[in-house]
């Protein structure tokens, strides 16, 4: 895929600066891939996502934090009586040499050692291929190489693949060369071995980046390639709560860990030569730990889809779990996934889900990295939402927004449940960090510190350190700077539908916009909240009980509520006085100001005007006379056409600032301050005198309007489609034709509005836009797709009232914008024209005919159970989990017990290995367990049984 050049100086008129073109792709808020990553891509994501800084913590308490050896390991002790004590002393580079590929094999072949002296069982094996890139199902992920990792499984095939292949006449084998090996072509089963140790993203445990120097370029450049790898771990295996990476410098390395609260690196080196201990330490502890140590959710269970007509679940880290058990891509990975019934309770549900419906934050290292799944209920006629997010700690969940009662429009939450431990927390709460003491370091495309042979000070962790840390904004002393804490929060919604962007034809896009539009006026009036983050993704078009499409609005993550309050009656008239006065004023203005002979206002415009100002004549003669010099032509656009509901309405404003999606947000909540510095009324969503504006309703009704247009520029008609102007190689313009130049505007002007890797170009763009109006009706809506032209006027009455509503908006304006953008989109929907061309027609039919499909394809999934309960108590025979038995010794429970919210679930099994399967009983279903044999350690009759690992056994 050919790269698109994006200007920090476009404009929607097309305007580029040649000079100051840069080869990147949108921003990880606008970003949707048509193609494969980049390198550039993912590394601009890291660089993002650690710009507010990392921490580091000294290496004696980071080891000793998360990677504990058990009391009495003897690993280190007898690798020193088979090795001896000079082994580690010639670890590394000599001086002078500067041949990266030499560490390679120094660092896989003194692990297979450690790992050999190693009493307990391994999960993990290390090995080394910098020219091979892991495998991946997915398509776009980046061809980025790690120069070595380590890797779940049995790394007896490995090795047995080696022993042949030396056995067949290769001169040469070692672990980090595999993959270049040139055997005789007498040994036709090569390829099939080198399938036997292929690596795949899926499988990395600990990602591992070399260096020949601790230089400051080594180490930035490091650091930052080992974040991309982790970065892909986190990606791809989606049942990770966190990940650790190694950075090897000659003979010193670092250990990276990473949470959804950021990065976390050891301060000081551990220096192999210096300190062989601490390094066999790192080795075993990733190679030997329980899994859920190392990262993996234990609430979340893999469904191995190689048993075909069975729902049998395992850990994923199980080595018995092949890579066709995950399906064909991330998105038909099907897990079990435990939600607890509140939080802190060990009893709860296990929910089995179908299809994955939104993996795109996966990656996410610093933020909620949300991820949503499809799940059936027993019935099969409700479809439910199971939503993982590592919201804020202290942040209200969506639960509490929605409340107990059900919202028009507005997807139904059922439940919110905080699981687990956050990542970081106070003295005496258990979290995923523990009680690291850690320090605040700048990243400058990479990590530097050199101590020079000094022990790093780190002064002792507060309380105050779990305050939020994401954005923008000047980097802190290194005392104060604090990271978010985050905890993960699973949250259960009967809200399913296709984004709006799946239009069927212009009836239903419309009609799901209003009805969007509805969904959050019910939200912010009724429940005082802000849903403060419109996207195309967030706007739904949801099947009812007859079949038919509504609108529903979901996804409160960023939701805000705010107390304070103003009641506004709709039905506020005047007194006799009032009227009289602003009767007398209007007409006394429009003769001295306009020389107009007016005799007296229309007496509907002097109520509506009255009513507006809430009876104050003097409020309403001065609103008259600004709005009469800066709107003239349409001064009725001001207020609501329609009749106001009988019932008061509360008014109300978040306190707190934007937190959306960039390309939709509106241009006044970059923090540039109003589109108009003069307006008819004064705004009362702009504290005092301060040029900083608060996110109101406002503002979300504008998003709502980029999302429609966005869908215009972008969609050729029914179903989703790209214009096919959007797919050219070339973004930059020219005038070799006509419809070059056409296509090369429209993409212009999507990247100038909504898709450019530059915010201060989105919002320049939109700021520019409110303050000529003019641009729009010829810059803009000259390139909607021909589709769209019918709903013309309606984009040019909806732009129109952004320009006279940001001009009125007070408190009152806040509490009728709702209605005004609802007039405007109720009147389209009754003048749209009926659907008459074939070629559109039949694109109607091909989505309602995808939807058919993807509905249907979830008849073919096994018969499904109910939710299946797991408590703390021993459960019965007939509703129970349980896991066949690990075969590395870890402890085991012979309960299904669910953990509280410190403590991460112990894998279910039993004395004898189990078959984790759907039982059926008495009518009911639920996940049940069947024993095997003695001598069965398989997951069905044609698997092979493994036995326990033993590297002083299967490899000397």
């Amino acid at each position: 895929m050919s790269h698109t050049y994006h200007s920090a100086n476009l404009t929607y008129k097309g305007i580029y600066d040649s000079h100051k073109t840069t080869p990147t792709r949108p921003s990880a808020p606008a970003m949707t891939h048509q193609g494969v990553q980049t390198v550039s891509e993912v590394e601009e994501l890291v660089n993002r996502e650690m710009g507010q800084g990392i921490q580091v913590a000294p290496s004696d308490n980071f080891l000793k934090t998360f990677l504990p050896l058990p009391e009495g390991d003897l690993t280190a002790k007898k690798f020193e009586g088979i090795y001896g004590t000079d082994y580690f002393k010639t670890f590394g580079l000599p001086d002078g040499q500067k041949a990266e590929r030499l560490l390679y094999p120094m660092l896989v072949d003194a692990a297979s050692k450690i790992l050999a002296c190693c009493d307990g069982d391994v999960h993990s094996y290390w090995i080394s291929r910098p020219d091979s890139t892991p495998k991946s199902s997915d398509k776009s992920t980046a061809q980025i190489r790690p120069d070595a990792a380590a890797v779940l499984g049995d790394q007896r095939a490995y090795f047995r693949a080696l022993d042949l292949l030396q056995a067949s006449g290769t001169t040469e084998v070692r672990a980090d060369n595999c993959s270049r090996l040139r055997p005789p072509k007498s040994f036709p089963a090569f390829s099939q071995l080198r399938d036997q140790i292929t690596i795949w993203w899926l499988r990395v445990n600990t990602p591992v980046e070399v260096k020949p120097t601790d230089s400051e370029e080594h180490q930035r450049e490091g650091s930052a390639q080992l974040c991309r790898y982790m970065r892909q771990v986190l990606r791809h295996q989606l049942d990770r709560r966190y990940v650790f990476g190694l950075l090897l410098c000659n003979h010193k390395m670092r250990v990276f860990y990473c949470d959804r609260s950021g990065l976390l690196v050891t301060m000081d080196w551990v220096d192999i030569r210096a300190m062989p201990k601490q390094f066999i330490q790192v080795i075993v502890g990733l190679s030997r730990l329980e899994p859920g140590k190392l990262g993996w959710d234990k609430t979340m269970l893999l469904r191995l889809q190689t048993q075909k007509k069975k729902l049998v679940f395992a850990p994923s880290t199980d080595p018995r779990v092949k890579v066709a058990d995950y399906g064909a891509s991330a998105y038909d990975t099907q897990w079990a996934i435990f939600v607890p019934n509140s939080d802190g309770s060990v009893d709860g549900k296990w929910y089995v889900t179908v299809r994955a419906l939104s993996l795109s934050r996966a990656e996410v290292m610093v933020g909620r990295a949300t991820l949503v799944w499809l799940r059936l209920t027993e019935c099969w006629q409700k479809r439910l939402v199971l939503k993982n997010a590592w919201g804020r700690t202290d942040s209200t969940t969506e639960k509490d927004f929605y409340g107990t009662e059900r919202v028009d429009h507005v997807g139904h939450v059922s439940c919110s449940v905080r699981i687990g431990n956050p990542t970081t927390a106070g003295k005496g709460v258990n979290s995923l960090r523990g009680g690291v003491d850690s320090v605040w370091r700048q990243w400058k495309g990479g990590f530097y510190e050199q101590l020079e042979g000094k022990r790093p000070r780190v002064r002792p962790r507060s309380p105050e350190d779990s305050l939020a840390h994401e954005g923008g904004g000047v980097a802190a002393p290194e005392s104060e700077k604090p990271i978010a804490s985050r905890i993960l929060i699973r949250t259960v919604m009967e809200a399913y539908g296709w984004p709006i962007k799946y239009f069927k034809d212009l009836e239903e896009f419309v009609r799901v916009t209003r009805d969007t539009v509805r969904g959050h006026r019910n939200l912010y009036f009724k429940n005082g909240v802000l849903q403060r983050d419109i996207s195309a993704g967030n706007m739904l078009a949801c099947l009812d009980e007859v079949g038919e499409t509504h609108g529903e609005l979901i996804d409160l993550d960023h939701a805000s509520r705010s107390p304070l309050r103003l009641k506004y009656n709709p039905r506020k008239d005047s007194s006799g006085f009032s009227f009289t006065a602003l009767q007398s004023n209007a007409v006394e203005f429009l003769k001295h100001d306009l020389d107009l002979n007016v005799k007296q206002l229309d007496p509907a415009l002097s109520s509506a005007l009255l009513r507006r100002c809430q009876g104050s004549s003097t409020l309403a003669s001065t609103t008259f006379e600004r709005m009469t010099m800066l709107y003239m032509k349409s001064p009725h656009l001001m207020h609501c056409r329609k009749g106001q509901d009988s019932d008061s309405k509360e008014l109300l404003w978040a306190s707190v600032q934007d937190e959306g999606t960039l390309a939709f947000m509106s241009a006044e909540l970059f923090g540039s301050g109003p589109y108009f510095g003069r307006t008819v009324i004064p705004r009362t969503d702009i504290p005092n005198t301060s040029q900083v504006v608060v996110h109101t309703a406002i503002h979300d009704m504008e998003s709502v309007f980029w999302v429609f247009l966005y869908i215009c520029l972008t969609r050729r008609g029914p179903g989703g489609a790209r214009r096919e102007e959007l797919y050219s190689d070339s973004s930059m313009p020219s005038e070799d034709s006509t419809r070059t130049t056409h296509e090369a505007r429209v993409r212009a002007i999507v990247e100038a509005l909504f898709d450019s890797p530059y915010e201060r170009v989105i919002q320049q763009n939109k700021r520019n836009l409110f303050t000529n109006p003019q641009d729009f009706e010829v810059d803009i809506l000259p390139f909607i797709h021909p589709y769209f032209k019918p709903i013309e006027a309606l984009l040019v009455r909806w732009f129109k009232l952004f320009q006279i509503a940001y001009g009125t908006y007070d408190d009152v304006g806040q509490g009728i914008i709702h209605d005004q953008v609802l007039d405007i989109l109720d009147d389209a929907l009754q003048a749209l024209p009926k659907q008459s061309d074939p070629e559109y027609e039949l694109m109607t039919q091909a989505e309602l005919e995808r939807r058919r499909r993807h509905l249907a394809q979830y008849a073919a999934f096994p018969d499904l159970p109910p939710a299946a309960s797991a408590s703390s108590s021993a459960p019965n025979d007939s509703h129970q989990l349980a896991t066949q038995e690990s075969p590395h010794r870890f402890s085991a429970s012979s309960s299904v017990a669910v953990p509280a919210a410190n403590q991460q679930p112990i894998s279910p099994t039993r004395p004898k290995a189990k078959k984790l399967r759907i039982m059926l009983s008495s009518g009911q279903a639920g996940l049940g367990e069947e024993e095997a044999g003695d001598d069965d350690m398989t997951l069905s009759e044609t698997d092979t049984t493994i036995k326990p690992l033993s590297y002083g056994t299967s490899r000397k």
